[in-house]
């Protein structure tokens, strides 16, 4: 029996399906890698189909087949899986790969092709569990927890205009983390960390909706569904929130997909026999 691995920068998951054929997914981010692969061994696991960028040491036990196709063809093989039983069916769609760092791509229906945008966002996962240290919080799940209930230290288009109060203009963000100061709560601050994050992923399909519209249809005005997947994706309700809300209100239209964290390693689970 095979399992796909997605090996990252930070962690490792993996999806396999066992023979009552419930998927089963697992992260490093709830147990050691040793336990995981400890895990898929019980499981009757003997095949690793890998795909992403990062270096493990994985046991002889184990025949490994890195897969062929690129890492966003492979996520998007894993959001084309899912998406019929999340009661999608959709000719084109984007993808927010929100990994380390933030990647993003299209798939069309009509091309069969995954293509990468070409925006990269430095400010991703990476950037965040790194701040989030310094902060003495080791775990991104207590940032989103305290950040429920925090305000963001950021001066909005509304602080410095009252007239666009209430309108969508008033939301921007002006200046992040501007009324921070020593005393600034862990709360305000952890989510002023979470709205940098969601606004940074907006700014990006911002400055790339002229690409996209050219590539599928300029005239059409709705631009297509954004799957995020990743780890920020999945473990993140909080975040979850403020990307819906925040690309929202810019007519983006944001789909959570059950397990979005897993779609790389599903993904690979799915890899063609060569």
């Amino acid at each position: 029996m095979k399992a796909g691995l997605d090996i990252g920068t930070s962690l490792v998951k993996a999806a396999w399906n066992p023979s009552a054929g419930v998927t089963r997914f697992l992260s490093t981010a709830d147990l050691a890698l040793v336990d995981l692969f400890d895990r898929l061994h019980l499981e009757g696991i003997t095949h690793l189909v890998t795909t992403g960028n990062g270096q493990i040491d994985i046991p002889a036990l184990f025949l490994v087949r890195p897969c062929q196709a690129d890492h966003l063809a492979v996520i998007t093989r894993g959001v084309l899986a899912v998406m019929p039983s999340s009661g999608h069916k959709l000719e084109s769609f984007l993808i927010a790969d929100l990994g380390n760092s933030f990647k993003y791509c299209m798939y069309r229906k009509k091309t069969g092709r995954t293509t990468e945008l070409p925006f990269r966002n430095p400010i991703g996962g990476g950037w965040l569990q790194g701040i989030s240290r310094l902060l003495t919080i080791d775990d991104l799940a207590d940032v989103d927890r305290l950040a429920k209930s925090g305000a963001a230290p950021d001066i909005l288009a509304k602080d410095l205009d009252i007239e666009t109060a209430g309108t969508v203009a008033g939301t921007d963000v002006i200046a992040h983390f501007s009324l921070a100061d020593a005393g600034t709560p862990l709360e305000d601050a952890c989510a002023g960390l979470l709205q940098m994050t969601a606004v940074s992923v907006v700014r990006d399909f911002i400055y790339q909706r002229h690409i996209i519209r050219m590539a599928i249809d300029s005239q059409v005005q709705m631009l297509p569904p954004i799957f995020p997947v990743g780890t920020l994706s999945g473990r993140l309700p909080g975040l979850a929130g403020l990307l819906k809300y925040r690309l929202g209100l810019q007519l983006f239209f944001p789909i959570f997909l059950p397990h979005s964290e897993y779609m790389a390693a599903y993904g690979a689970l799915l890899e063609p026999e060569s």
